[in-house]
């Protein structure tokens, strides 16, 4: 019988550690083939690593999905198992006081300060996010900060630090926003706040490059932001090539997900709301 997984009680959240068969064949699923990169395990080996980081071909790869700070896989993995189970979650809104609405309607989601900072720049959400299609519930452990607030990424090493025990560099990662800083400045302001994530440095600066400035406008009363194409693109797409066309990194990144007709026409719908007339190609 398969092990769901170990409780690990730290400062911020508890963790849930996944082992055994069950989430290793999700994992391998996720993962398969995909290199990983492992961390400099002393400040001695950092520096040397730091002197081969001059650019994307240059890094030191390995294949193994533990040598990365879990807060990189359960990222991906709470946006990947909500969206299979139908729910395209929030991952910016115009102010604090709407993001606090939705998390009325998420009982089981507890809102933690990051550290001495103030709750009016960042918020760790823990817990469980509510399906509505079929009343379960899935785990989210994401970071929230307001859109102009500039120590986003030392909040975000704070967080893995403190619940993950990680104090290692990722050099080869930034630090990103869901929904970028300029977007939401022009029309929220600053007060806007936006669900910030790890992607790697390569894949973010090529995709949020090309299609990052083709988001809408939103329209007349429109207070959020859900979980769309640009956003899995920069989670998802993992190709060497680096592509330039739109549909081949969508059909790429979409391919971490199961295969369903629902979770098809949810992703057919992500994409057209990016590029009109696409189709998800099954592989």
């Amino acid at each position: 019988m398969a092990q769901i997984g170990v409780c690990r009680f730290t400062k911020f959240h508890t963790t849930l550690i996944i082992s055994g068969d069950l989430a290793k064949g999700r994992r391998e699923q996720f993962y398969n083939g995909r290199p990983l990169l492992r961390y400099p395990s002393s400040p001695v080996e950092n520096a040397n690593w730091t002197n081969k980081w001059k650019g994307p071909n240059s890094l030191q790869r390995i294949y193994d999905a533990d040598q990365l700070p879990f807060a990189l896989k359960s990222t991906e993995l709470d946006f990947l198992t909500l969206l299979e189970d139908g729910y395209r979650p929030p991952i910016a809104f115009k102010s604090w006081a709407h993001l606090e609405n939705w998390c009325s309607t998420q009982p089981e989601l507890v809102s933690v300060k990051v550290g001495r900072r103030f709750e009016n720049s960042t918020r760790y959400l823990t817990g469980k996010v509510r399906i509505p299609s079929n009343n379960g519930s899935l785990f989210y452990s994401q970071l929230w900060v307001r859109a102009s607030y500039s120590l986003y990424r030392k909040a975000m090493l704070e967080v893995i630090k403190e619940s993950e025990d990680f104090d290692h560099p990722l050099p080869t990662h930034n630090v990103d926003h869901m929904v970028s800083k300029s977007w939401l400045e022009k029309y929220w302001g600053k007060d806007a706040v936006v669900n910030v994530v790890f992607s790697e440095k390569r894949i973010n600066q090529r995709v949020g490059s090309l299609i990052e400035t083709r988001l809408p406008s939103p329209s007349f009363g429109t207070t959020s932001v859900s979980l769309n194409a640009i956003s899995l693109a920069k989670l998802f797409y993992d190709n060497d090539q680096d592509s330039s066309d739109i549909n081949e990194i969508l059909q790429e990144a979409f391919s971490r997900f199961l295969v369903s007709p629902e979770i098809d026409q949810m992703l057919n719908d992500i994409g057209r709301e990016l590029l009109p007339g696409f189709c998800r190609q099954r592989k």
